[in-house]
């Protein structure tokens, strides 16, 4: 599934995504505000899988780890 082509599943489904990149042809790197996006589905799934396939994809992949290392707000 991709992250913003569809509405996401929470609770008991999985999700399971992998990311291309913002921009065509696998390039640029995710905006905080894409990145919370994920976070936000991590945080309210039981399960879930990211994968970043572009040009950023270790950097972008940091950034997101630590926002769903967040607490979450209550």
């Amino acid at each position: 599934m991709e992250v913003f082509s569809g509405t996401p599943a929470f609770g008991s489904q999985p999700v399971s995504t992998t990311s291309h990149g913002p921009e065509k042809g696998c390039k640029g790197s995710y905006s905080d505000e894409h990145l919370a996006r994920f976070a936000n589905l991590a945080c309210h799934s039981t399960e879930s899988y990211f994968m970043f396939n572009n040009v950023r994809m270790f950097d972008d992949a940091i950034r997101f780890k630590r926002l769903v290392q967040r607490p979450v707000p209550r």
